[in-house]
């Protein structure tokens, strides 16, 4: 699809995780778009030879990729899904994970398992864990030492996933990575952390990525039009904060 602009006979997994995708995008204004891809092509070469400068940054090429970013001119049915405009390209790199959860658990549901958690980076269950009490999952601090934990989450039938600017880092400053606010085009520093809990692993893990670059106001937003979720944020100066869809 990246290298054509076209794709006949699409999985009907492509199909699904793409029109979740879009749900997605739809729900949080544009703050997550799988055709950020663009974005992420021309930071990854600016830094793979710059990587101590971000000066170097052209605004207008820039400008000019950013008008390639649109969930919207991505065609999308049972038979191709396509481009609206050429040198767009699709990452689903913040939805997919989240997507493959939710299939394996499903999958295990009509197995006629009751009690099941599936961690594929991001976190689905099955009802308790085997003793009866919810699962215990323990979210990453990502400054300090490695394996501390942030705290520990508790779930039970939900799914929990976290986005972090540590994930991928562009410069060796830290202060450009792959967590793109799609609406503008840059990168967004002003959370370390965001772990979304929701009823399912493709939801968390696309909002997970959306949060990342909107704002309390935002995120409130999209709370009050989505049930059941919780949201934990740890913001750039190291402070806690809680959401969730009950206010």
């Amino acid at each position: 699809l990246n290298r054509d602009g076209v794709l006949e006979h699409p999985s009907i997994d492509f199909v699904h995780c793409l029109s979740r995708a879009h749900a997605v995008s739809e729900r949080s204004r544009g703050a997550f778009d799988v055709t950020v891809q663009p974005l992420f092509e021309y930071y990854r070469a600016h830094f793979a030879e710059h990587p101590n400068n971000a000066v170097g940054l052209d605004q207008c090429e820039l400008a000019k990729i950013r008008s390639l970013v649109n969930f919207r001119n991505i065609r999308i049915t049972a038979q191709e899904i396509s481009f609206r405009r050429n040198g767009m390209a699709v990452t689903l790199n913040g939805i997919a994970q989240g997507y493959v959860c939710d299939r394996v658990t499903g999958l295990l549901r009509r197995f006629g398992f009751h009690s099941a958690m599936v961690n594929l980076g991001e976190i689905a269950t099955l009802g308790n864990a085997p003793d009866g009490r919810p699962w215990s999952v323990g979210i990453l601090n990502p400054v300090a030492r490695e394996g501390a934990f942030l705290e520990k989450a508790h779930l039970s039938g939900r799914a929990m996933a976290t986005s972090s600017p540590k994930g991928y880092m562009f410069d060796n400053a830290g202060r450009y990575h792959h967590l793109f606010d799609p609406r503008s085009g840059r990168v967004s520093n002003q959370y370390q952390s965001v772990t979304v809990a929701a009823p399912s692993a493709t939801l968390a893990d696309g909002l997970s990525t959306a949060m990342a670059s909107m704002t309390r106001d935002e995120i409130k937003a999209v709370l009050t039009k989505t049930a059941n979720l919780d949201v934990i944020l740890l913001d750039a100066k190291g402070r806690h904060g809680y959401l969730n869809s009950k206010g």
